[in-house]
């Protein structure tokens, strides 16, 4: 019955991001096309109007079955459908209101904001869907390629200056389509009118690129995201939290600076996220800050543990992955650095207590333990950088 479920259940998640996607589109469609009657302009010939409703329609099933844009999260979608709005809305001001040329629009900032939540591929994709809710064919094509040459380059920011880089070059790819476009399809083209288009186009890339600096790092804040530059921010070993993490719980701080070395080096040789492990490993044990002194790399003469009982050391032990996920939220760590302190022990058995409290059992003439008390919750890891920390983590406390 459950594997029955399933398929249905992924039909009716893959038609409402496909209705979802289409709406979307259409109301964009709309909105524009009334609010350029309301101000009497002219909007875009019905049958032009008509041909990109069909447009979105193409879209939409190539974004949902193909792309498989169903998979992301609704959060992600709400800020690349916001983005994609004012994005829209920007070019209705500034052809309308501000009388600028369209192609002054930030689609190159699109693309840099959305390939934070999706892949190049999809943010391509709701590029052109965007681009042609903002004008002609030849301005929505032109948008299409900037958002995804922007999105190209901006999913590896980790600079600042890569940013302005991103829109600079995604300007460019806008501008060369548009060039390419006009000389091909325009009748009657104008190479004044068309180097000043050049000039809107070039110079809304660089600008947009540069505002984007200012607004990424409170994106990246507010959603938690892991993006290159945020996980560099994270690894300075220079922050006020590493400096107590070193005085309250030295021990582990070595420990931790240790496994990310080993965790980045791993992570490079297979394909995983270098960078990502590294920090990961950094904050994996940040929950031994609690109780510092149970835990065998702080301890400096007689244990803690030997006036506990077996059960209520494992109980110690096990809780600093619980406390190390509320440090972390409260710290504003990115999700997949939280999931990885999570997951960094899987399901293991805290073997040595668990052992211990058979030998009591035994001992009183049982045999008796319930394992569930000495193991960790898990999950077990979910990503190639938590398995990778889960390895690196039990190599080095075992040299």
């Amino acid at each position: 019955m459950k594997a029955q479920r399933e398929p249905t259940k992924a039909r009716g998640a893959g038609l409402r991001a496909y209705i979802a996607v289409v709406l979307f589109g259409l109301l964009i469609l709309v909105v524009w096309r009334v609010a350029a009657l309301l101000l009497q302009k002219s909007p875009p010939p019905l049958s032009q109007t008509l041909s990109r409703i069909g447009i979105v329609f193409v879209i939409g099933y190539v974004l949902v079955r193909v792309a498989e844009m169903r998979r992301l999260e609704r959060k992600a979608l709400f800020t690349v459908g916001i983005a994609g709005v004012l994005v829209v809305a920007f070019a209705f001001f500034a052809r309308y209101i501000l009388k600028w040329d369209v192609m002054v629009s930030p689609a190159v900032g699109f693309g840099v904001v959305a390939v934070q939540f999706m892949g190049v591929g999809q943010v391509s994709l709701v590029g052109l869907l965007v681009g042609l809710s903002c004008g002609s064919f030849v301005e929505g094509l032109s948008f299409g390629a900037g958002a995804a040459t922007a999105a190209l380059i901006g999913r590896k920011i980790d600079t600042r200056t890569k940013t302005v880089f991103a829109g600079a070059l995604g300007g460019v790819a806008q501008t060369a389509v548009l060039v390419l476009l006009t000389l091909a399809t325009v009748e009657g083209w104008s190479p004044k009118r068309l180097a000043l288009r050049v000039a809107w186009s070039l110079g809304g890339g660089v600008g947009w690129g540069l505002l984007m600096t200012g607004v990424l790092p409170f994106i990246e804040r507010i959603f938690n995201l892991a993006t290159p530059m945020r996980l560099r921010e994270l690894a300075d070993l220079n922050q006020p939290f590493f400096r107590r993490f070193l005085l309250e719980a030295p021990g582990t701080y070595h420990h931790s600076v240790l496994v990310g070395s080993l965790a980045e080096a791993a992570a490079d040789a297979v394909g995983a996220d270098p960078l990502l492990a590294r920090v990961g490993a950094y904050y994996h044990d940040i929950g031994k800050m609690t109780k510092p002194t149970y835990f065998a790399e702080n301890i400096h003469g007689q244990s803690r543990h030997e006036k506990l009982s077996p059960p209520m050391s494992a109980l110690v032990i096990v809780s600093h992955v619980r406390d190390g996920v509320e440090m972390g939220k409260e710290l504003g760590l990115p999700q997949p650095v939280i999931d990885i302190i999570a997951q960094h022990h899987g399901t293991c058995v805290v073997e040595y207590f668990y052992y211990e409290a058979l030998k009591e059992a035994r001992a009183n003439g049982s045999t008796r333990v319930d394992v569930a008390r000495y193991r960790y919750p898990g999950p077990k890891p979910q990503t190639k950088e938590a398995a990778i920390v889960m390895l690196a983590d039990a190599v080095e406390a075992a040299s």
